[in-house]
Formats: C-alpha cells, structure tokens, sequence
C-alpha cells in the first residue's frame, strides 16, 4: 500500500496544472524570445481558472482583461507565454501575431 501511495504522489508532483504546453515547432511560429514556452489555445474561462491557478485571482477584473475581451474577433486565441527570463503572461493572438498582452507576472 505505501509503495502504491508513493506512487501516487510522485506522479501527481509531475503532473503540470493547467493548459498543455505546444510543441518547440508551433511556439517559433508565433515569433517569441528565445526560452518561451506557449500554451494551447483556452477559452475565457480557462484563463481565468488558470490566471488563479497562477495566483492572480482578480484577472477578470483587470484593465487588461477589460481591454482584450472587447477586441477579440472569432479565430483569435487566448494563450499563456512562459519565458525561461522570468516572463509570464496571457496574451490575444490573432494568427501568430499578439495583439495584446496582460495579466504579466514574474516568475521567481
């Protein structure tokens, strides 16, 4: 029983919270610095559950929020950027292209 336990546990530490991660291949077309990660593509809620995850609760509530909601067209993405420098935030992309970031952290 503790070995299944221990079991458990060691592959909920490895299991990562929140969107997945794209593959190295889809992130370089979205022309992003070098060590980015970008996630798939969520929906409104997602983002913010995820924004909460990431300890930004009041996301919904921000300017930046309130800026990218009303400019969004169908087709667009709400994406996460994760940056090996320390940058961290969700983004409006439009094709490959952000057309707004907001909810910026840093990243300890």
């Amino acid at each position: 029983m503790a070995t299944l336990g221990a079991a458990l546990i060691t592959s909920c530490v490895h299991h990562r919270l929140g969107p997945k991660t794209e593959h190295a291949r889809v992130a370089r077309g979205f022309v992003l610095a070098a060590g980015c990660e970008i996630s798939e593509s969520m929906r409104r809620y997602e983002t913010l559950d995820f924004a909460d995850l990431l300890g930004n609760p009041n996301l919904a509530d921000s300017a930046g929020w309130a800026t990218a909601i009303p400019i969004m067209q169908p087709g667009d993405q709400l994406r996460h950027v994760n940056c090996d420098t320390g940058e961290n935030y969700f983004g409006l992309f439009r094709d490959s292209t952000a057309l707004f970031k907001f909810g910026r952290m840093i990243n300890d």
